[in-house]
């Protein structure tokens, strides 16, 4: 997570009221330039992205709906709203601040294999486990490493990005930039719950983790 000092790297007072960030990015020279130096990203501010033009961005996504128990009309209606909703919410100018993201990730198998780890641990641990066991307990760990290791299983996710401006190059600047985005991601938040309430929808923010992961996706 970036710090103040890494984030405004001049002095206060020497700082222009009206000054915007101006980083725009530029092909990369190969073998002169690092990726990092031409990348939009510049860091975290607790669990936002700040890019180097200047916004403090959200990844929002919809969860708690079960597909898999609903038939294909159902499935349709679910989407038809979810869409629906989110065109209400664009005017389609430059001005908007919000961004959607439908595309496939690999599937995270990370929990589930340390899940099946620490089992087959435990069973090593104890004397009186079942040898069969044991060995059922390994065969998942190795064959789940391996779906990870290979993305081998993937899913549709959608995200919502949502971002605000920093207004000026300083702290203060930032801290309000965080108020309001923690505004817009809760009035989001809500609207987006109430609109589709009969499905049990929740919406939450990604942790900074969970950006990171995202971002090296879209690398």
């Amino acid at each position: 997570m970036v710090s103040f000092k890494e984030l405004f790297t001049k002095n206060l007072n020497e700082i222009d009221p009206y000054e915007e960030f101006t980083f725009k990015p530029k092909e990369l020279d190969t073998g002169e330039q690092s990726f990092e130096e031409n990348a939009l990203i510049h860091g975290f501010y607790h669990d936002y992205l700040v890019t180097k033009t200047g916004y403090l961005i959200a990844i929002m996504e919809p969860t708690g709906v079960n597909l898999d128990l609903m038939n294909h009309e159902e499935q349709e209606e679910v989407f038809e709203d979810y869409n629906a909703f989110l065109m209400s919410s664009l005017t389609g100018s430059k001005t908007d601040v919000q961004q959607n993201i439908d595309t496939t990730f690999p599937v995270d198998f990370e929990k589930y294999v340390k899940s099946w780890k620490k089992q087959y641990l435990e069973n090593l641990q104890n004397e009186e486990a079942n040898e069969v066991l044991e060995n059922l307990t390994a065969s998942y760990v190795q064959e789940y490493s391996e779906y990870e290791r290979q993305s081998l299983m993937s899913t549709k996710r959608h995200l919502v990005v949502i971002k605000t401006k920093i207004k000026k190059n300083n702290e203060e600047s930032l801290i309000f930039a965080k108020q309001d985005l923690d505004e817009d991601t809760k009035n989001f938040r809500r609207d987006l719950e109430d609109a589709l309430n009969q499905y049990d929808i929740e919406v939450r923010s990604l942790n900074h983790i969970e950006l990171k992961k995202i971002l090296k996706h879209f690398i």
